[in-house]
């Protein structure tokens, strides 16, 4: 309806509503409105994400076996290209944080996992840990946290500002 309604002057408004997301946002998981991206949806996100890696340089990705479909389409294409992907069984969820952080090698360019298990609906205990682990290897941390906002209370603080949060 703006576009319809301003033409060529649609995408004053259309910021302005962007910011008011951010805003809220920022409200609700913490951390500053301009820190929040916003795209169509989590693979776009993803695969922004992704872009931005130096997988010529650095040829390997942890992740879990246990991925929503965004990551898992992603992770698997990018293998069949000859990036070396880590899949981390995600069972006992209780030491997953733990294992993909043993996972991290030299070459990692880095680590994505979901806050909310696929198949099993479990919620991945240990991710500020898993942020700290990353941080002191500088490898990049993404959560895909897409089935944990607004379901569950996110601690956005816990793992800290320098994590790439999908939602």
């Amino acid at each position: 309806d703006d576009a319809a309604l301003h033409v060529d002057d649609k995408w004053g408004a259309a910021f302005a509503v962007a910011d008011e997301v951010r805003a809220a946002l920022a409200s609700a998981l913490g951390g500053r409105a301009r820190d929040y991206a916003l795209d169509a949806n989590t693979h776009a996100l993803v695969t922004r994400f992704l872009s931005a890696l130096p997988l010529t340089k650095r040829r390997h990705l942890v992740s879990t076996s246990g991925e929503f479909h965004t990551l898992h389409r992603q992770l698997r294409r990018l293998a069949e290209e000859g990036v070396r992907v880590t899949l981390v069984d995600p069972s006992p969820v209780d030491t997953l944080a733990e294992r993909l952080a043993a996972a991290v090698t030299a070459d990692t360019a880095a680590v994505l996992c979901s806050s909310v298990l696929f198949e099993t609906s479990s919620l991945v205990p240990g991710l500020g840990e898993l942020a700290a682990r990353c941080r002191e290897s500088s490898v990049p941390l993404l959560i895909d946290a897409y089935h944990h906002f607004v379901a569950v209370p996110f601690d956005r603080a816990a793992i800290g500002d320098d994590v790439f949060v999908l939602g």
